[in-house]
C-alpha cells in the first residue's frame, strides 16, 4: 500500500469514529428535515436516556410512502435500515 493510500485510510478510519459518535445528532437532525419535508408521512419514535433522565433520544425514523415503509433503528450497536411492502394491511416483503 503506497504512503498516500495508508494516509487516507488513516483518514477515513479517523471519520467513522468521531460519525460513529455524532448518531444521536444525526438522527436528530434527520428526523427533523424528514418531518418538515414529508408531514403526515414520517413517524419519529423517541427513546427516554435513562429511567429518570429528562431527555430522549430518537430511536427509529419510520417513513410510510403508501405500499413501502422505511425505517431508520438506531441501538446500543450503530444503525439499522429496512424496507417493508405491504398490500391491504399485510406485510409481504421485509428486508433489512
Amino acid at each position: 500500500m503506497s504512503g498516500a493510500g495508508l494516509d487516507d485510510f488513516d483518514l477515513h478510519a479517523a471519520w467513522m469514529r468521531r460519525a460513529k459518535g455524532d448518531t444521536r445528532a444525526f438522527m436528530e437532525a434527520l428526523a427533523e428535515r424528514l418531518e418538515a419535508s414529508l408531514p403526515g408521512r414520517v413517524q419519529i419514535t423517541r427513546k427516554r436516556d435513562g429511567i429518570f433522565a429528562k431527555t430522549s433520544h430518537v430511536a427509529q425514523i419510520a417513513i410510510n410512502t403508501g405500499n413501502t415503509l422505511y425505517s431508520l433503528d438506531q441501538d446500543g450497536t450503530g444503525l439499522h435500515a429496512g424496507r417493508s411492502k405491504s398490500a391491504r394491511g399485510v406485510v409481504l416483503k421485509r428486508e433489512t
